[in-house]
């Protein structure tokens, strides 16, 4: 009987646990800034097609630490639709220059067998920019709960 209780409980365990799955077949859209020497925020965050977000906010930013949250398939599919009306495709693998101290923003997109990972460092088209704004935007607009 101690058994049967046992092999119940780390089911149920391990099925909650299940609804945040969060391998790279999953993932949707991806971004990370990376620091400057001023107050550039340093953050990673990942958008899975389930809907489950993960944040890590290291620093210059309202947040520090891991946190996760949720967004709806609606406003998911709105998402993936900026990328897909940008064209993401067909922006460059990476955008450089010889100027010194900006942070980097490496965006990542996967939809059905596309995946392509984006460098901004300087000189990426508007449409690419505003995309990244409205990935960092959730930042402020999603509500967190930490992961402990």
């Amino acid at each position: 009987m101690k058994k049967i209780i046992a092999i119940l409980v780390f089911s149920i365990l391990l099925g909650c646990k299940a609804g945040q799955v969060t391998e790279g077949d999953n993932l949707v859209i991806s971004m990370k800034k990376t620091p400057c020497m001023g107050p550039c925020p340093d953050f990673d965050l990942t958008i899975y097609k389930n809907g489950f977000v993960e944040l890590d906010a290291r620093q210059h930013l309202d947040l520090t630490g891991k946190f996760t949250s949720n967004v709806s398939e609606e406003f998911l599919n709105e998402l993936i639709g900026k990328f897909e009306e940008n064209n993401f495709e067909s922006f460059k693998d990476s955008y450089v220059s010889n100027k010194t101290d900006l942070p980097t923003t490496f965006i990542t997109f996967q939809k059905e067998g596309f995946k392509k990972k984006i460098e901004d460092y300087d000189g990426a088209p508007k449409n690419l920019k505003d995309l990244e704004k409205a990935v960092e935007a959730l930042i402020s607009e999603l509500k967190w709960k930490a992961v402990k």
